[in-house]
């Protein structure tokens, strides 16, 4: 009786000691240690980064703001009430070949035909040049839109281009390309209408530079003809010659 009640006793024990020391069924010790303690530390590193990205932006955002440009007003030498002079600007380029750039001025009423100053560029001041329509008329409107066009003739002068959207005798809009010489610009414009032009069709309303589309290494001309076709409106490409 005392040898069946000792191995009663240690069956017990060994049966305790087996649920104690097991894990249970529903546990997997196969997994590997929980990381997301130390990736949510990443994630918090990741976050001062962007803080620090923020303050760059910050940096770059004064920086911008301490950049000052200095005014230069100009105006005609000749300048009379309702001009309009200003009325159209853009750059003119490196007209008279000088390593200065020019600029360029429209005042579309000036003495009632209408004009378009270059300001040739220069260390102490600008020299003004002024271009009217050799045919001009009253209210023509020369000099509504203005452009610098790059070097469309390839003598190695920046040229200009002056547009007349307007004139009074035909009503068919023209464009005046000025060639840059060592002096400003040249006396002798080409005159550009448009080969289907109507009346009032707005030919001239505005013109720019178009770059070498064609790659022949001589710029190019865009015109705009707002009233072309009932006021659908057209533009009118010209690529660059040599001879003008």
């Amino acid at each position: 009786m005392k040898t069946q009640g000792l191995f009663m006793g240690l069956l017990a024990g060994m049966t305790l000691l087996l649920l104690v020391g097991c894990p249970t069924a529903s546990e997997d010790t196969s997994r590997p240690p929980d990381t997301d303690t130390d990736t949510d530390a990443d994630t918090d590193t990741d976050s001062d980064t962007d803080s620090d990205t923020d303050t760059d932006s910050d940096t770059d955002a004064d920086t911008d703001a301490d950049v000052d440009l200095i005014e230069v007003k100009i105006t005609a030498s000749d300048g009379a009430s309702e001009d309009r002079f200003g009325c159209s600007v853009s750059d003119a380029g490196d007209v008279n070949g000088d390593g200065q750039d020019d600029v360029l001025v429209g005042a579309f009423y000036d003495d009632g035909l209408g004009s378009a100053y270059v300001y040739l560029g220069g260390v102490d001041a600008l020299v003004e040049v002024k271009v009217t329509a050799s045919d001009g008329a009253p209210d023509d409107k020369f000099g509504t839109s203005v452009s610098g066009v790059g070097d469309v003739d390839g003598d190695g002068y920046d040229d200009v281009i002056v547009g007349r959207p307007y004139p009074e005798a035909s009503g068919i809009g023209v464009a005046y390309v000025y060639p840059g010489t060592s002096d400003g610009v040249g006396t002798d414009p080409l005159a550009l209408t448009a080969s289907d032009g109507t009346y009032a069709n707005g030919y001239g309303n505005s013109v720019s530079g178009a770059g070498d589309v064609n790659g022949d290494g001589l710029d190019d001309v865009v015109i705009g003809a707002i009233g072309d076709e009932t006021v659908t409106g057209a533009a009118y490409l010209y690529l660059g010659d040599g001879g003008f």
